[in-house]
């Protein structure tokens, strides 16, 4: 059977081209924010946030909840600003 915009169908998976379309230009947008922010302060720390979130998760996920809140508790003091 032939779909007119549809690339695979199947019980459980439907791909059509909008899908790819949508994939492509994500990934173009997130190359181009990659290569305007790399090598700034901001790209640094974006990549320890994102580092700390992944790893509260993680742990969280397996079991280790002290741990959890204690990456949780350091992901609000990084996002909180603190003036001296």
């Amino acid at each position: 059977m032939i779909f007119p915009l549809g690339l695979l169908d199947i019980e459980f998976l439907s791909i059509q081209i909008w899908d790819n379309l949508d994939i492509l230009i994500v990934g173009y947008l997130f190359h181009l924010l990659f290569t305007i922010l790399r090598g700034t302060i901001v790209f640094n720390i974006f990549i320890e946030i994102l580092f700390i979130f992944i790893v509260s998760e993680e742990t969280g996920s397996i079991g280790f909840a002290f741990q959890g809140k204690l990456t949780n508790q350091q992901l609000t003091d990084l996002l909180t600003p603190h003036f001296h």
